[in-house]
């Protein structure tokens, strides 16, 4: 009986993600770059950009997805001389499927009002070495996790994909899972953007 109560749970978790991904089309669709994009001279590999999508559904992964309940999305910056880019992962609104992504900032933050960059407080080398831990998982083509499963890298979620990164290429676990949702434990956007190896940039 417990079991069974605990698959509907898990069941009905999937099925809240599917309805967001589903109806959430502006997060992907095809529009115009705003070329009022605001980004900072600073940037670097390493550093994340968190954003808050313009629809119903992605209010409400911001409530599910962090303490703090400002933003829906993450990932990771990547620098390849002057061009900047964002290696994250999301699910596709029409098939639930998806894998670990590289595009380009303005694609990541097309259409969107409400973002925010941090930087990444470590050294050059370590900045590297979390980016690169990310590009493997890109060229690997990890799938979306739909079971929100922190425990391992098999599947990743877009929240786990950074604190893994991260976490892997230090050996370390410096971020740590401590949103918890129908007793699935998993990683905040906050539990990331807040860590002490990061800094918000004003």
């Amino acid at each position: 009986m417990v079991g069974t109560y605990r698959q509907q749970e898990i069941n009905c978790l999937k099925g809240l993600y599917l309805l967001f991904i589903v109806l959430s089309i502006g997060c992907t669709s095809s529009k115009k770059v705003d070329d009022s994009l605001r980004l900072p001279a600073t940037l670097n590999k390493g550093d994340i950009v968190v954003r808050q999508g313009n629809g119903y559904f992605s209010s409400f992964f911001r409530k599910l997805g962090s303490h703090e309940k400002k933003y829906s999305h993450i990932g990771l910056i990547d620098k390849v001389g002057d061009s900047l880019f964002v290696i994250h992962i999301e699910a596709s609104e029409l098939t639930g499927q998806g894998e670990v992504l590289r595009e380009s900032i303005t694609a990541f933050l097309k259409d969107i009002d409400a973002y925010a960059f941090y930087a990444n407080m470590l050294s050059a080398s370590q900045q590297q070495a979390v980016v690169s831990q990310a590009t493997a998982y890109y060229k690997a083509k990890v799938a979306f996790d739909l079971e929100f499963d922190s425990a391992n890298d098999d599947k990743l979620y877009c929240s786990e994909l950074v604190a893994m990164s991260i976490n892997k290429a230090l050996d370390s676990t410096v971020i740590r899972p401590t949103l918890q949702y129908k007793e699935v434990l998993f990683y905040g956007l906050d539990d990331i953007y807040n860590a002490s190896i990061f800094q918000k940039i004003e």
